[in-house]
């Protein structure tokens, strides 16, 4: 901000110079004021644009997410030291401090966490976002009949939960996004399942900082449904999964591909002896939902780019 008032202040001056000098050679030229204001003014549109970038767009939010985040570890490790007092009141400050640094990297490192941050730059309805599903779904070559026989009686947001369940694959973008998870084929999405840890969350939603997503179960035959969302960042669609979710951590995979290193992974969390008959729904009662949304919200951050509202939809689609 500094540099920035600085620079103003010289534009300025160079300008009332080129007007107000002495000379008087150079007093009576009119095209060398006029070409110093001209000069001056160029100066001072090409560096704001690049201030605001860098400055204020970018530095100021990473500045906020790292603030932000910093908050959320230390009140959860203030939690956990406090529930320790409560089983031991007797801590010493040393235990205390000892406690402190292994939540600290249990948690994670900050780098890592800004390192896990996306951002979207436009705010939709959920009605758009429904309509930009469907239209990248006619694109598929096995759902012209259920559009052809629904697509007059039935709104995109009911045509997405009832008819849609090859999200997984539904865009490139959306497969990079969940390459990470190695997913063979034969993965479908799942709108409805009132029994399911995320059930709350399925859906369409829309959170307070203006994210609009979809929430679904992803599944194949042998596997544990974990969750995901899907939402529009300003220019495409994109895939998020949550970490605080049902699948391997260690394996990167779902739950059910590897059960021996699932049983491994989930005793090594749990600190306790898993069946395999039991042991993911075990892991399962853990999850909390509001722990769920809580990393959606602190994850998928707000940048206000140059985003742009989706250009195809629900009005788009074809239906032979």
């Amino acid at each position: 901000m500094i540099g920035l008032i600085y620079f103003i202040g010289l534009i300025f001056y160079l300008t009332y110079r080129c007007f107000r000098i002495e000379s008087s050679v150079l007093r009576s030229d009119l095209s060398f004021r006029l070409s110093g204001a001209i000069c001056a003014s160029l100066l001072w549109f090409l560096y704001l644009p690049l201030e605001i970038i860098r400055g204020h767009l970018f530095y100021n939010q990473m500045d906020y997410d790292r603030v932000i985040y910093r908050e959320i570890v230390e009140d959860q490790i203030d939690e956990a030291v406090a529930e320790s007092y409560a089983k031991y009141p007797y801590m010493s400050d040393e235990k205390e401090a000892e406690l402190r640094e292994k939540l600290r990297k249990g948690i994670g490192t900050l780098d890592d966490a800004l390192n896990d941050c996306v951002y979207f730059s436009k705010s939709i309805t959920k009605s758009q976002l429904a309509g930009l599903i469907c239209y990248h779904f006619s694109k598929s070559s096995a759902s012209q009949n259920q559009l052809e026989e629904r697509y007059e009686e039935i709104s995109p947001m009911s045509f997405v939960e009832k008819c849609v369940s090859n999200l997984p694959e539904l865009t490139d973008r959306i497969k990079e996004d969940l390459s990470f998870l190695n997913l063979g084929e034969g993965y479908t999405s799942i709108r409805y399942n009132t029994r399911s840890n995320f059930a709350d969350l399925l859906g369409f939603h829309t959170l307070k900082s203006g994210l609009t997503f979809y929430g679904v179960e992803v599944k194949s035959k042998e596997t544990i449904p974990f969750y995901m969302i899907v939402y529009y960042d300003g220019w495409e669609l994109r895939a998020f999964v949550p970490p605080h979710n049902l699948y391997n951590k260690e394996t990167v995979e779902p739950f059910g591909v590897d059960e021996d290193a699932d049983l491994v992974f989930l005793e090594d969390s749990l600190q306790e002896s898993c069946f395999k008959s039991t042991m993911y729904k075990s892991y399962a009662k853990r999850l909390s939902v509001h722990r769920l949304e809580a990393q959606i919200e602190q994850t998928v951050n707000y940048l206000p780019l140059s985003g742009e509202s989706p250009k195809f939809g629900w009005d788009d689609i074809e239906v032979k």
